[in-house]
């Protein structure tokens, strides 16, 4: 919390505005709003309502710019750990240079941003991105990193470093501590094999286990449709054999359902196996499982069959009598 003295060279500094502005010719309504804004922001602050005093002293600024008032938004910004926006405030206040008429509070706050900047500066969580060759698009949290090399800035808390290399998709979460400078290494070095870490360096991305659940879910409509078309060819077949053998001329349809229904046996398999990966994959979030199905035998249709079709865990089948 601030002092007293430093509170009421604040007070000083707002209650001066007018006069300053008065004196430079400009008008009364925006130096009348600053004033008001930059007293309400003050009275939050010394209550400590930090987040409410940022946003009074942010549009007190945007009437009337002091670098008291950048410095008191400043201070409140790092008291709600937006550290990074306070970081930088205090720099652009530090750098200010006052005019020869200035008050002694705006010099004052021009040497205390300078302070409390350094003293900011070894807290605010420091990123070193470690990239693998030829990554590119690096981003962190959305937000594109236009020197990758340099050190990153980031406000505490869980973030997220993305970058394309060699046309594959790498991202990797990581948590910024205060006070903790910490290396981040995206991509892979040179000569290892992508695909066995892909998947490892995206570290929980939903997009791999949304794609295997689509596929998954799209087969097993596939196979409930095959499942009922297959219905009605038994049931047109069990009416072409009445007398619990089809003829000769039943061969070609005897047949064709048979072929449905080996399809329809896989795809039930190859469904439940697809969806049962993608649940998995999107538990462990982004750890990588293999899919293997076995595809049914396949016998040759007889000329003469009893048709019938059965439903299990098994699959579908279709069988018939001579």
């Amino acid at each position: 919390m601030l002092s007293s003295r430093l509170s009421a060279l604040a007070v000083c500094a707002v209650l001066g505005l007018a006069a300053g502005h008065a004196r430079a010719g400009s008008g009364t309504a925006a130096e009348d709003a600053g004033a008001r804004l930059a007293n309400e922001g003050l009275a939050h602050f010394e209550k400590g309502e930090f987040k409410e005093a940022a946003n009074a002293f942010r549009r007190a600024d945007e009437q009337r710019h002091s670098p008291v008032i950048s410095l008191f938004r400043a201070r409140s910004l790092a008291q709600v750990g937006q550290l990074v926006e306070a970081l930088h405030l205090y720099a652009v206040t530090a750098a200010e240079t006052p005019t020869p008429d200035a008050s002694d509070a705006v010099r004052q706050a021009v040497l205390d941003a300078k302070s409390e900047h350094a003293a900011l500066v070894v807290r605010v969580p420091q990123i070193r991105l470690k990239l693998g060759p030829r990554v590119v698009d690096v981003t962190i949290d959305g937000v594109a990193i236009a020197e990758p090399s340099a050190t990153v800035f980031l406000d505490a808390g869980k973030h997220e470093a993305a970058g394309m290399q060699d046309g594959a998709r790498f991202s990797k979460r990581f948590a910024a501590v205060v006070g903790e400078p910490a290396v981040v290494e995206l991509g892979i070095p040179d000569g290892a094999d992508v695909a066995s870490t892909k998947n490892a360096e995206a570290g929980g991305s939903w997009l791999g286990p949304g794609i295997v659940l689509g596929l998954g879910g799209a087969t097993v409509i596939a196979s409930v449709a095959t499942t009922v078309v297959l219905a009605g060819k038994a049931k047109d077949l069990d009416a072409a054999c009445p007398d619990t053998r089809c003829p000769q001329s039943e061969s070609d349809a005897l047949a064709s359902a048979a072929t449905l229904g080996d399809v329809t046996t896989a795809l039930w398999i190859i469904g439940g196996v697809t969806t049962a990966a993608g649940l998995t994959w999107g538990l462990v979030l982004g750890s990588g499982s293999s899919d293997s199905h076995a595809s049914p035998a396949t016998d040759e249709a007889p000329a003469a069959w009893r048709p019938s079709i059965q439903v299990g865990l098994g699959g579908v089948k279709l069988s018939a009598r001579f």
